[in-house]
């Protein structure tokens, strides 16, 4: 309740409709001039605000072993980028001027137990905004860096990555979650103030859920993955929202209904059976599938003909080949062919122009033909390992012979028999066996490939 000091106070600071515009302009001009000079502050030391920006990509490139650095379509475009970076990180060093700009517009005309009750939350709110600025930083960048930019084959899909995409999912996971970190105070605040209560926000989870995805659709990039990376914390801070804005009714909270609750727990309990029932063929065909993607299909048009290429190389006839391991733009690839088994190595290298005719000539002189397009020709090495550890190629071949199809196991079968010297005349489960016990015990040992071995 407002006291006789709280009247006194707000009827000193009335004011007309007119004199609140001027004091809400000159709060904002405040605001925009503190968030234009930390712009201008942090531009001064736009190249390293810009590394740190860049950090989380260069490591995860680094990584993966691929080129870490960002194109450019425009001219101006880096300028530009310079510019967005720098005002991102200002806006946010100087939070408390402008927060507090705004502040002082709001509490001037609050009673003193508002203040107060602002003044309780807003710490949480700044923890909160710090916590999802730094669990994007720290953990959604990389994880969705990482997951897109290794779902290709590396030796079909070269990544080409933009400094503006890269800047727009860098916005999205840092400064758009700080923001909406903030949907739990903002449910204790509708809590308390009696427009939306706990259970209100129970019966509306499935439409919140749905906005929140909506949502993470509209922000993001266009891909499921990031959707997904922004949602899922979104829904967990709303259930967490749920339980505080209960916790925050105090005396007045309702009692837990559980002849209610037992209904929810019941369809809970029935999703978690019907996950854990669907998980194991969902994760085997997965399986399957990815297993299927590293054996090199000679009717496969989009991809390299590495059995023809190793062909090349070896002058032997490749029976078939098998890609057992994948770092960026290289993978490590076995090829079985008659007498024994070889492994090679696959490396993308840099995109150039190719010389179409070397020897041509021209009435000028001496002419060279050059093709080149605007994202290059991807060129490959094909090499010939000559030493390479049974540890960086046998585990996965095991597993993939383990849950592959009928095409994967015959033709890694043949390779494993030739490598261990082992499985001949057993079945299937036998001869696994027999190859694991193996490959435990060469775990450190090297496949030597040099002439007259």
């Amino acid at each position: 309740m407002p006291t006789k000091d709280d009247e006194q106070k707000l009827a000193g600071t009335r004011m007309s409709f007119g004199q609140h515009l001027d004091e809400l302009r000159s709060r904002l001009f405040k605001a925009l001039l503190v968030s234009l000079l930390g712009l201008v502050m942090v531009f001064i030391w736009h190249r390293e605000v810009m590394n740190f920006v860049l950090e989380p990509f260069r490591s995860v490139m680094a990584d993966l072993n691929q080129d870490p650095t960002l194109k450019t379509t425009g001219p101006a475009q880096a300028f530009f980028s310079y510019v967005k970076v720098s005002f991102v990180v200002g806006l946010v060093c100087t939070a408390p001027l402008w927060i507090y700009q705004i502040w002082a517009f709001i509490a001037a005309g609050m009673y003193s137990n508002e203040r107060y009750v602002v003044h309780k939350y807003v710490p949480f709110c700044v923890v909160l905004f710090l916590i999802g600025i730094t669990f994007g930083y720290t953990t959604l960048i990389p994880l969705g860096l990482r997951y897109l930019l290794t779902f290709g084959d590396p030796t079909v899909i070269q990544n080409w990555i933009g400094l503006k995409e890269y800047l727009g999912l860098f916005t999205v996971l840092t400064l758009v979650l700080g923001v909406t970190f903030q949907l739990p105070v903002i449910m204790i605040g509708m809590a308390r103030s009696g427009v939306v209560g706990p259970d209100a926000f129970r019966r509306k989870r499935k439409w919140m859920i749905l906005s929140i995805f909506i949502a993470g659709a509209i922000l993001t990039p266009p891909d499921p993955v990031t959707q997904c990376l922004l949602a899922f914390p979104l829904i967990g801070l709303y259930e967490f929202g749920i339980y505080l804005s209960w916790l925050a009714l105090g005396a007045d909270r309702p009692p837990i209904a559980w002849a209610e609750a037992k209904p929810r727990l019941k369809k809970v309990a029935i999703v978690l059976a019907i996950v854990a029932i669907v998980w194991t063929p969902m994760s085997n065909a997965w399986n399957v599938q990815r297993a299927q993607d590293r054996l090199y299909q000679s009717d496969d048009e989009n991809r390299l003909d590495m059995p023809r290429f190793a062909e090349q190389l070896l002058n032997k006839t490749v029976r078939a080949a098998y890609r057992a391991s994948e770092v960026g733009r290289e993978a490590i690839v076995v090829c079985d062919t008659a007498e024994k088994v070889y492994v090679l190595k696959a490396r993308k290298i840099r995109r150039k122009a190719v010389i179409v005719d070397r020897m041509g000539t021209d009435p000028e002189g001496i002419r060279t033909t050059v093709s080149y397009n605007i994202a290059g020709q991807a060129l490959f090495d094909i090499i010939l390992l000559y030493e390479v550890g049974y540890a960086d190629f046998v585990p996965q071949m095991l597993d993939d012979f383990e849950r592959g199809d009928e095409a994967v196991c015959g033709a890694l079968r043949p390779m494993l028999q030739k490598l261990s010297k082992k499985g001949e005349g057993l079945d299937d489960d036998r001869a696994l066996e027999a190859w694991r016990k193996w490959s435990d015990a060469h775990a450190s040992d090297k496949l030597v490939q040099r002439e007259g071995n």
